[in-house]
């Protein structure tokens, strides 16, 4: 835990691309880490590409609306590093 916060935190302050959010603390109360990885511009949006994908997950808009979120929008990959004994 203490090397890959150590490494993310270092990643974060070093590259324009990475930006460290803190997601809550776990079972142990360490401090939970979140690494967004993407270029500088989506970060500028990055609410907004949040916010259609909320809006496609939940499949509840016509489906015209649905194709133009999907062409404008970002696709997201969740890479967890949790392990259970």
């Amino acid at each position: 835990y203490k090397q890959l916060s150590a490494y993310w935190t270092k990643l974060a302050a070093e590259s324009d691309r990475v930006k460290l959010v803190d997601i809550g603390a776990t079972e142990e109360g360490r401090r939970q880490l979140m690494a967004v990885v993407t270029s500088p511009a989506n970060h500028r949006q990055l609410a907004k590409h949040r916010d259609t994908a909320r809006t496609m997950a939940k499949g509840e808009i016509p489906e015209a609306e649905a194709r133009g979120l999907a062409a404008t929008g970002k696709a997201v990959v969740w890479i967890d590093g949790g392990l259970h004994a």
